[in-house]
């Protein structure tokens, strides 16, 4: 009868055990992507694998990919990441990212009406230039889509910045996020690092969403 009981026991403890792993997953996303622009910016694939590096030493899961040059292949992203980092061209008018410069598709283009809705992640960094200005026409901006769609966080630029300067400040941000700093928390560490010397890019800045978060 003891043994009968134990060997119950242990079935209920495993079934516990798998559900509550099961919920972590599905609450965290699968793993943190991160998308480089390989035909854009110089050795941005190198300097993308050093921001994935930091979550990887920090015990995440993370995926380092070029990124896709069309509207379904970044929507898949976009629903099973978990934080997400984008490097991608945009433009002046703001609310899109330019997928593929070599194409007139519209299909190459990627704007606020593209990004999925639905969705239950944490934080989405566009590294893109005007990412987060609002469209004239529209009054919408791609990072306030994001968490109108449901992202918790946000993070992008609203004017053209430099290559140089937003791989400093984006370096900073993601090292002190990877050491288990809320979203809010890298943002102030990085700002007190960088000081003056990242004036456009920290004034460049917009975060958006929940930033107690730590993704």
């Amino acid at each position: 009868m003891k043994k009968h009981f134990k060997r119950i026991l242990l079935i209920l403890l495993l079934f516990i055990f798998i559900l509550q792993t099961t919920s972590v997953g599905a609450t965290m996303g699968n793993k943190g992507v991160f998308l480089y622009s390989g035909d854009y910016f110089s050795d941005d694939r190198i300097f993308v694998d050093k921001l994935s590096m930091y979550f990887r030493l920090s015990g995440h899961s993370t995926l380092t990919e070029n990124r896709p040059k069309v509207i379904y292949g970044m929507q898949q992203h976009m629903k099973n990441s978990e934080p997400l980092y984008i490097s991608c061209h945009g433009r002046h008018e703001g609310i899109v990212m330019v997928l593929d410069t070599g194409s007139s598709s519209v299909g190459a283009v990627f704007g606020a009406a593209d990004v999925p809705i639905g969705m239950d992640c944490k934080l989405v960094y566009l590294s893109v230039c005007y990412g987060s200005k609002s469209n004239i026409s529209t009054g919408k901006n791609l990072c306030g889509t994001f968490i109108s769609n449901g992202y918790k966080a946000a993070v992008g630029y609203d004017k053209s910045v430099s290559v140089e300067n937003s791989r400093i400040y984006e370096e900073a941000f993601y090292r002190y996020l990877s050491r288990g700093e809320s979203i809010y928390g890298a943002k102030i560490a990085t700002e007190k690092e960088l000081g003056d010397s990242c004036k456009e890019i920290i004034d460049s800045a917009d975060y958006f969403g929940n930033l107690g978060l730590v993704p």
